[in-house]
């Protein structure tokens, strides 16, 4: 240490008391502020600012590139003006204690601007303490910060403010952010929700929605009209889908009704361009498992008549059905499904290409399968009429 600098300059531990005794001599405020930036030692640092009233040099302290932590937190603490804590709350070089500026703003402007600026680190902090849901839906659309306006959506709690961020924005995160906060809503307020005048206008954004990452609830949709509309008129294709998914789980379905779901899910999945996920398989694979799980005979024999109807599937039904009956017999194993269905449904190509041992081996099982007599004949008839 020079000759003459002030004791407080030390980085003795062993002179803190010295140190500290020669801060009692400073009188001027702008030495203290020096002195709470610069001092070597920690406790030091904390005594000067304690003997610091001015805002502005406090400000300066908090601010300060050398200034460290501890002196900062000590320094906002002291500082009640809401301008001087809004201009720190911005400053880079203030953490941590920008977040705590923010902590002691109760000005609902001055927190809209934090929120919306470029600068800073802490403008979810701000976002968290408005309420006001104009200022939110605004940070939601204008803010700089992408976290900051994520957060501002979910602080918001009026459903109509949320309807206008889905129809409003072109922006992709913040359409998903809206939906997913108004579904929150919907799942918070049942009761509530089913009072008020947003089910027409929901649905007219869900018929209309494009953005493939915002995720839509259909649960909120329990009428069958609904469903219907959105089967029939929603752009997105996953919701046309699921919308029949839910008509189809909903109803009791006699075996021409389900086949005719099957074919018609069946249709829809052809009109999906190559190389995009395709969410009608999934409907078709439900719908093959309610076929199977169906233990009906005529049911499977309907849809491998029909081509659109999953006949490659409803004849792995019926070789299935009846193959472990048969499980012993030579052969079993290289009956193929589509060998089933090309008998049903082109026995002259199939006689041309196969050998006919395929088919009589498999009418053969069938024939046993279905002993004369039984409740199950009537089908097995059908099936020989058809083929024959």
């Amino acid at each position: 240490m020079a000759l003459f600098e002030p004791g407080w300059k030390t980085n003795k531990p062993e002179n803190l008391e010295a140190a500290l005794d020669s801060l009692n001599g400073v009188k001027d405020p702008k030495k203290l502020r020096d002195a709470a930036m610069t001092a070597l030692l920690p406790e030091v640092r904390l005594a000067a600012v304690e003997k610091i009233s001015d805002e502005q040099l406090l400000r300066e302290i908090v601010v300060g590139k050398e200034t460290n932590f501890d002196a900062r937190k000590a320094a906002i603490q002291k500082i009640n003006d809401e301008a001087i804590l809004a201009e720190i709350a911005v400053q880079r070089s203030a953490y941590p204690a920008d977040g705590e500026a923010i902590a002691k703003l109760e000005n609902p402007q001055l927190l809209k601007e934090i929120a919306m600026s470029e600068t800073g680190w802490e403008q979810s902090k701000a976002v968290y303490k408005i309420t006001d849901q104009a200022i939110l839906k605004e940070i939601a659309e204008k803010g700089e910060k992408g976290d900051a306006r994520k957060t501002a959506i979910r602080c918001m709690t009026d459903p109509d403010m949320l309807l206008d961020l889905m129809e409003g924005s072109s922006e992709r995160f913040i359409i998903s952010e809206a939906f997913k906060r108004f579904d929150e809503l919907l799942r918070d307020r049942p009761d509530e929700a089913e009072t008020e005048n947003w089910h027409e206008r929901y649905l007219n954004i869900v018929l209309n929605e494009r953005q493939k990452d915002a995720k839509v609830n259909l649960d909120y949709f329990q009428g069958s009209d609904e469903l219907d509309r959105i089967y029939h008129r929603a752009i997105r294709e996953d919701l046309r889908a699921e919308a029949f998914s839910r008509i189809i789980a909903r109803k009791v379905f006699y075996p021409h009704s389900l086949k005719e779901a099957c074919k018609q899910a069946f249709i829809n999945s052809l009109g999906i361009e190559d190389g995009v996920e395709n969410p009608w398989l999934k409907v078709l694979e439900n719908l093959e498992t309610r076929i199977l799980n169906s233990h009906d005979p005529s049911l499977l024999l309907e849809c491998v008549e029909d081509s659109m109807a999953g006949c490659k599937f409803a004849a792995r039904c019926i070789r299935e059905l009846f193959g472990d009956r048969f499980q012993d017999e030579v052969g079993i194993d290289w009956v193929q499904d589509e060998a089933v269905a090309a008998y049903i449904n082109n026995i002259q190509s199939y006689l041309f290409l196969q050998n006919y041992y395929d088919m009589d081996y498999c009418l053969r099982l069938l024939s046993e399968a279905v002993p004369e007599g039984s409740y199950e004949n009537k089908w097995y008839k059908r099936f020989l009429r058809r083929v024959q």
